[in-house]
């Protein structure tokens, strides 16, 4: 499910939110797979590309248990499966985001927000490298624990494909959403 919010300028921007997904699809063929697909990944372009600089997009990752457990172990979201997705489609600031709101907050979600500015892109993309950077050890460490370790080799090719992308030229095209 999807919910897309208007704003009301210039107090507060636009926002899609998607929640409820539910990652085992029975068809009549099987079951489909909905994390990781072509499919997931076509919506949230979609979605993507319909918020501009400052709009908000949150997405409950509980369907997605290698996001889930990489945050868990205190990981930049960037380097998560849906975190990446999200940077890959134009969202610098992404938050681990949960408020208790009486039984009726949902679950958790990654939230994504586009930069306002080019300024405000460059600003968020030094500190995704910074991030990143901090972050290889923790992602060498834990790939070496049997348990982790087909996540965290998944999540170090995310995070070279940040560092290689972004920390020498800052190569990220603004308004593309793509890196």
């Amino acid at each position: 499910m999807a919910k897309c919010f208007n704003g009301r300028p210039p107090y507060y921007a636009r926002w899609i939110e998607v929640f409820a997904v539910n990652n085992l699809i029975e068809t009549g063929e099987g079951t489909f797979v909905f994390a990781g697909s072509a499919l997931e990944r076509e919506l949230l372009e979609a979605l993507a590309g319909e918020l501009k600089g400052g709009e908000l997009m949150y997405i409950e990752y509980g369907y997605d248990k290698e996001t889930e457990r990489l945050l868990r172990l205190g990981l930049p979201p960037h380097v998560t499966r849906l975190g990446f997705l999200l940077l890959r489609n134009g969202f610098t600031v992404l938050k681990d985001f949960y408020i208790p709101e009486g039984f009726m907050e949902g679950e958790a979600k990654l939230q994504g927000e586009k930069p306002a500015s080019a300024d405000d892109e460059r600003r968020h993309l030094a500190r995704i490298v910074e991030e990143v950077e901090r972050a290889l050890p923790s992602l060498k460490r834990w790939a070496g624990e049997q348990e982790y370790r087909s996540w965290m080799l998944r999540a170090l090719e995310r995070a070279e494909a940040i560092l290689q992308g972004l920390e020498p030229k800052l190569s990220f095209t603004p308004g593309s959403g793509k890196l």
